[in-house]
Protein backbone atom coordinates (compact mmCIF):
# COMPACT_ATOMS: atom_id res chain seq x y z
CA UNK A 1 0.00 0.00 0.00
CA UNK A 2 1.27 3.45 -0.43
CA UNK A 3 1.21 5.25 1.96
CA UNK A 4 -0.41 9.14 1.03
CA UNK A 5 1.80 11.77 3.00
CA UNK A 6 0.17 14.91 3.43
CA UNK A 7 2.61 17.86 3.94
CA UNK A 8 1.77 21.07 5.38
CA UNK A 9 4.30 23.53 4.49
CA UNK A 10 4.41 26.66 7.22
CA UNK A 11 2.68 28.62 4.74
CA UNK A 12 -0.27 26.55 4.30
CA UNK A 13 -0.76 26.44 8.33
CA UNK A 14 -0.67 30.66 8.06
CA UNK A 15 -3.13 30.24 5.39
CA UNK A 16 -5.36 27.88 7.30
CA UNK A 17 -5.39 29.90 11.41
CA UNK A 18 -5.60 33.00 8.99
CA UNK A 19 -8.37 31.59 6.98
CA UNK A 20 -10.04 30.42 10.56
CA UNK A 21 -9.77 34.11 11.74
CA UNK A 22 -11.61 35.70 8.41
CA UNK A 23 -14.14 33.30 9.08
CA UNK A 24 -14.43 34.31 13.21
CA UNK A 25 -14.31 38.00 12.11
CA UNK A 26 -17.11 37.38 9.28
CA UNK A 27 -19.36 35.12 11.87
CA UNK A 28 -18.71 37.97 14.36
CA UNK A 29 -19.40 41.11 12.04
CA UNK A 30 -22.56 39.47 11.39
CA UNK A 31 -23.44 38.84 14.88
CA UNK A 32 -23.19 42.27 15.34
CA UNK A 33 -24.43 43.60 12.17
CA UNK A 34 -27.61 41.88 13.66
CA UNK A 35 -27.77 43.65 16.83
CA UNK A 36 -27.13 46.87 15.00
CA UNK A 37 -30.58 45.75 12.86
CA UNK A 38 -32.64 44.90 16.04
CA UNK A 39 -31.29 47.90 17.62
CA UNK A 40 -32.53 50.26 14.53
CA UNK A 41 -35.90 48.20 14.20
CA UNK A 42 -36.43 49.10 17.87
CA UNK A 43 -35.46 52.84 17.39
CA UNK A 44 -38.15 53.05 14.14
CA UNK A 45 -40.31 51.42 16.71
CA UNK A 46 -40.25 53.88 19.08
CA UNK A 47 -39.95 56.63 16.90
CA UNK A 48 -42.92 55.71 15.33
CA UNK A 49 -44.34 55.89 18.67
CA UNK A 50 -43.45 58.82 19.60
CA UNK A 51 -44.89 60.00 16.30
CA UNK A 52 -48.19 59.13 17.21
CA UNK A 53 -47.86 60.12 20.81
CA UNK A 54 -46.67 63.60 19.62
CA UNK A 55 -50.21 64.95 19.11
CA UNK A 56 -51.04 64.08 22.09
CA UNK A 57 -48.58 65.32 24.42
CA UNK A 58 -49.21 68.55 22.15
CA UNK A 59 -52.88 68.59 23.34
CA UNK A 60 -51.56 68.08 26.80
CA UNK A 61 -49.63 71.21 26.72
CA UNK A 62 -51.80 73.45 25.03
CA UNK A 63 -54.09 72.28 28.27
CA UNK A 64 -51.34 72.60 30.99
CA UNK A 65 -50.96 76.60 28.99
CA UNK A 66 -54.67 77.16 29.26
CA UNK A 67 -54.65 75.89 33.08
CA UNK A 68 -51.46 78.00 34.02
CA UNK A 69 -53.14 80.95 32.15
CA UNK A 70 -56.49 80.44 34.14
CA UNK A 71 -54.12 80.19 37.72
CA UNK A 72 -52.67 82.76 37.25
CA UNK A 73 -55.48 85.22 36.74
CA UNK A 74 -57.36 83.20 39.77
CA UNK A 75 -53.83 83.80 41.74
CA UNK A 76 -54.04 87.95 40.57
CA UNK A 77 -57.52 88.35 41.36
CA UNK A 78 -56.69 86.43 45.04
CA UNK A 79 -54.25 89.12 45.47
CA UNK A 80 -56.34 91.67 44.44
CA UNK A 81 -59.16 90.57 46.83
CA UNK A 82 -56.63 90.19 49.61
CA UNK A 83 -55.75 94.15 48.84
CA UNK A 84 -59.47 94.90 48.62
CA UNK A 85 -60.33 93.04 52.06
CA UNK A 86 -57.37 94.51 53.35
CA UNK A 87 -58.67 98.54 52.38
CA UNK A 88 -61.96 97.21 53.78
CA UNK A 89 -60.83 96.09 57.23
CA UNK A 90 -58.92 99.74 57.10
CA UNK A 91 -61.95 101.45 56.75
CA UNK A 92 -64.45 99.52 58.98
CA UNK A 93 -61.69 100.00 61.98
CA UNK A 94 -61.21 103.99 60.96
CA UNK A 95 -65.42 104.36 61.17
CA UNK A 96 -65.38 101.93 64.32
CA UNK A 97 -63.05 103.85 66.12
CA UNK A 98 -64.73 106.88 65.40
CA UNK A 99 -67.73 105.41 66.53
CA UNK A 100 -66.35 104.69 69.71
CA UNK A 101 -64.64 108.10 70.42
CA UNK A 102 -68.24 109.59 69.32
CA UNK A 103 -70.06 107.17 71.87
CA UNK A 104 -67.53 107.71 74.39
CA UNK A 105 -68.19 111.63 74.16
CA UNK A 106 -71.90 111.24 74.51
CA UNK A 107 -71.21 108.32 77.39
CA UNK A 108 -69.14 111.02 79.44
CA UNK A 109 -71.80 113.17 80.71
CA UNK A 110 -74.38 110.61 80.79
CA UNK A 111 -72.07 108.87 83.12
CA UNK A 112 -72.28 112.23 85.32
CA UNK A 113 -76.00 112.18 85.19
CA UNK A 114 -76.02 108.46 85.93
CA UNK A 115 -74.16 109.28 88.88
CA UNK A 116 -76.24 112.61 90.12
CA UNK A 117 -79.04 110.78 90.01
CA UNK A 118 -77.90 107.50 92.02
CA UNK A 119 -76.48 110.68 94.80
CA UNK A 120 -79.66 112.34 94.90
CA UNK A 121 -81.23 108.47 95.30
CA UNK A 122 -78.89 107.82 97.91
CA UNK A 123 -79.84 110.58 99.85
CA UNK A 124 -83.42 110.72 99.14
CA UNK A 125 -83.25 106.96 100.97
CA UNK A 126 -81.06 107.90 103.65
CA UNK A 127 -83.59 110.85 104.42
CA UNK A 128 -86.70 108.61 104.28
CA UNK A 129 -84.51 105.87 106.24
CA UNK A 130 -84.51 108.90 108.88
CA UNK A 131 -87.67 109.70 108.82
CA UNK A 132 -88.92 106.49 109.23
CA UNK A 133 -87.01 106.22 111.97
CA UNK A 134 -88.24 108.95 113.32
CA UNK A 135 -92.25 108.12 113.06
CA UNK A 136 -91.52 104.81 114.52
CA UNK A 137 -90.19 106.01 117.67
CA UNK A 138 -93.51 108.28 117.84
CA UNK A 139 -95.86 105.67 117.01
CA UNK A 140 -94.21 103.50 119.95
CA UNK A 141 -94.47 106.70 122.67
CA UNK A 142 -98.15 107.20 121.83
CA UNK A 143 -98.40 103.17 122.29
CA UNK A 144 -96.71 103.41 125.15
CA UNK A 145 -99.38 106.39 126.58
CA UNK A 146 -101.82 104.90 125.73
CA UNK A 147 -100.96 102.03 128.36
Amino acid sequence: MDSMTVTLSLRDVFLLVLWLLAAGAMLYFILVLRRILAVAESFQRVSKDIEGLMPKVKVILEGAEGFLTGAQALVREGHQAARDVTGMTGAVRTVVEEAVSQITLILTPIRLVASAVKAVQDLTQRFAGRWLDSEEETEDSDEERDF
